[in-house]
């Protein structure tokens, strides 16, 4: 199993409109996923888009986005 330490380190980024998080959270279980959603949530900017690769979705793991699918794209977006 793979584990991330701290999540707290995301929280020491500045706040962003975007993050591109493409063909990395398939490699995790879904407790991390869950944990990876809420703080990549907790960093959006309200208007922000978090975009994942084609294989990956955020259902079952988060409530919190607004989903955006669009040929060859899925994003999700951090309500205002």
């Amino acid at each position: 199993r793979v584990y991330l330490k701290d999540m707290r380190a995301l929280s020491r980024i500045e706040p962003s409109s975007f993050i591109f998080c493409r063909n990395v959270i398939i490699y995790f279980d879904d407790d991390v996923r869950r944990r990876l959603a809420a703080a990549f949530y907790d960093n959006l900017l309200p208007g922000g888009c978090l975009l994942v690769g084609h294989s990956e979705s955020l259902t079952g793991l988060s409530k919190a986005f607004v989903t955006i699918r669009r040929p060859g794209v899925v994003a999700y977006r951090r309500e205002c």
